[in-house]
Formats: structure tokens, sequence, C-alpha cells
């Protein structure tokens, strides 16, 4: 068998082929063989002579390919593009990490790559190691894959390199503007991910996206799902060091905006541990939650609408006000289930009502 056959035939991700250790038929000890010379070999009997025909036990040689990641976590070799390949990841380096956290960082933000291209095979050994969450560290943006999701990127991959592409900062277009409403300032976030040229947009468990976001707590900060059809759909999203931190439905085209406070939003007004909203049509159970700053969840409030109000009060009975930043609305009818688009606003900065 010829080197290049013998490259074919042993294949390992991340790794490639550079001999092999077996028998040396003139001191019965072994010795490395480079692959051009193991064709020339059958087996070696105890006589320490080759027989043709035989079978030569060896031991395949191999060196990784790339260069380590700064944080050491992988190695990496970079296309003339700008598209980073993960080759392989170092599991005794992200089982250091895992010693103090549950997910697995590759931080590779210093190559300024919008494209990652990695192996299931890296996957894999993610998930050998029992992490919780694959986190993929780039130039503008930080990826999070929660366990069942990496499980779901991997069967839907079928084996194929999947390659991640976040792409941030570009403005709104008219027609999305147009979607969306008005808005004091927004970007675009754009995330795919496909493998073997084709785009996989579904996928189960949670992904979150970080993207840096100028933000100075004014007005209301929403993100939003923007379908093909020209449809929004509202997408969770708190703001933490200076970053939106998104919630993705899929891998697709997203909006992050800040909108002016406005009066018709359905928020009439705040208070020390309560909100007054306004009444919405259908709606027949009002439910209020209040989050704190870094988007950790405080309290939640619920209440039945009197019949000859125009507004309904919903009040935190052990809530910590002084830690409040956030509080969404939501307006459900009788099932417990939306009849009106929910609403967000800040405690603190234009979206306070007094």
């Amino acid at each position: 068998m010829y080197a290049d056959e013998l490259k074919t035939v042993f294949h390992r991700d991340g790794f490639t082929l550079t001999g092999f250790v077996g028998p040396d038929p003139d001191s019965k000890e072994d010795k490395l063989y480079t692959l051009s010379d193991l064709h020339k070999l059958s087996t070696v009997f105890d006589d320490g002579q080759l027989h043709a025909g035989k079978t030569t036990i060896c031991t395949a040689q191999w060196e990784r390919i790339g260069n380590k990641t700064e944080d050491s976590s992988a190695y990496y070799t970079k296309a003339d593009d700008g598209t980073v390949k993960i080759e392989s990841v170092d599991q005794d380096e992200l089982k250091k990490q895992l010693e103090t956290d549950s997910t697995a960082q590759i931080d590779v933000s210093g190559l300024e790559a919008e494209k990652v291209t990695l192996p299931v095979s890296a996957v894999n050994d993610v998930l050998d190691l029992e992490a919780k969450a694959l986190s993929i560290k780039m130039a503008d943006a930080a990826i999070t894959l929660d366990k069942t999701a990496m499980q779901s990127v991997v069967e839907t991959a079928d084996g194929n390199d999947i390659q991640l592409h976040v792409s941030t900062g570009d403005a709104l277009s008219s027609d999305q503007t147009e979607i969306i409403g008005d808005i004091e300032q927004g970007m675009v976030l754009d995330v795919s991910l496909t493998a073997n040229g084709t785009e996989i947009h579904s996928f189960n468990g949670k992904v979150t996206v970080s993207v840096p976001f100028t933000w100075t707590q004014q007005g209301v900060l929403q993100a939003w799902y923007l379908a093909d059809d020209g449809t929004k759909e509202p997408v969770e999203v708190a703001y933490r060091d200076g970053n939106a931190v998104l919630t993705l439905k899929h891998f697709s085209t997203y909006a992050i905006v800040v909108k002016a406070n406005d009066p018709d939003s359905g928020i009439v007004s705040m208070g020390e541990n309560e909100v007054t909203v306004q009444k919405q049509a259908d709606a027949v159970y009002y439910a209020a939650a209040l989050y704190a700053e870094d988007g950790r969840f405080l309290a939640y409030a619920a209440s039945e609408a009197a019949g000859d109000e125009g507004t309904v009060t919903l009040k935190w009975a052990n809530a910590d006000w002084s830690k409040a930043a956030k509080v969404k609305v939501f307006f459900l009818d009788a099932d417990r289930k939306p009849v009106a688009e929910a609403v967000t606003a800040l405690i603190k900065g234009k979206s306070q009502k007094n």
C-alpha cells in the first residue's frame, strides 16, 4: 500500500499521518517507518526476515495539524479568506476549564474571524467531557450551544464539518425598519450554520449569541427574528457587560434595536413594587415579570382584569425593588395564551413613568 493510499485509509480529524512504528527485520526492534517505506513491507517472522504475503503490525504515528489557540483550548488553521478551522480540541485544557465552569470555551477572537469551521469530532470531544455547553468566541460575537443543541447539530451535520458565520454591525434596511417600526438605533445580526454546503436553520436545545452593542440604558432594548415572509417574532434579549445577549430561535437574521418609550405601549405607570397597564382587547389575565440589570429573574405577578376598570395594576409582594431594572408585561386570554405583544420597559431611564 502506497503513502497516498495509507493517508486515505488512516484518517483522524485534526491530525496528519507521519509514519508507523513497526518491527525492524535487521534488529528485531521497532523502528519508525516513513509512509514511503511501508508499501515495501509485508510481515516479520521471529527470524527477523521479511516474508511476502504476510502481515506486519505497525502503530500509526500522528502529528496535530495547526497552531494552538491563544487560550490553548484547540488547534487551528486559517484560510486565505480569513475562515478559521478548528482542527482539533485539547481535551486536557478543556478539562481544566470545566473544573471551574460548566461551559467549555474555544477562543479565536484574536484571529478576527467571522467564520469558524470545526469537525463534528471536535464537538463530540466536548460532549465526551460532559460539558453542559460549548462557547465559541469569535471576532465580534460569542455563540454558545448547550448540550442538547450540540447533539442536535452533530446529528444534522451527519459527519460533515460545520461552519458558523456571525455577521454584525450592518444597519437595518428600509424594508426591515418598516417591519419593526420607528427605532432610535439598531443593527442587523446574521447567524448561520452550514454543513456540507447546506444551511441548518432549526435545532433542539438552547443557543445564545452575545454581540457588542452600545446602549445608554435609555429607551427599550428589543430583539426580533426577521422571517423571510416579512414578519417578525420577538426574541429574548438581555444586556450584560456592553453586550446584547440573544436567545436564538433559528440560525437566521435578527435585529437588535432600541425604541423610544411609547406612551401607548400599554404601560401607564410604574411605582415601587407595582406596574399599571392599560387593558387590552381579549385579554383576561395580565402578568408581569421583574428582572435585575444582569437579566436575572426577580419576581412574578399576575392578576385578572376588573370588568369596569380601564387599567390593571400588578404588584410584587416580596420583590427587592432596589435591584429591579426591567419589567415585562404579558397579555393573556382565558387559556393563558398571548393576545397581544408583550411589552418591556426599563424602570430607570426614558421608559420610567412617574
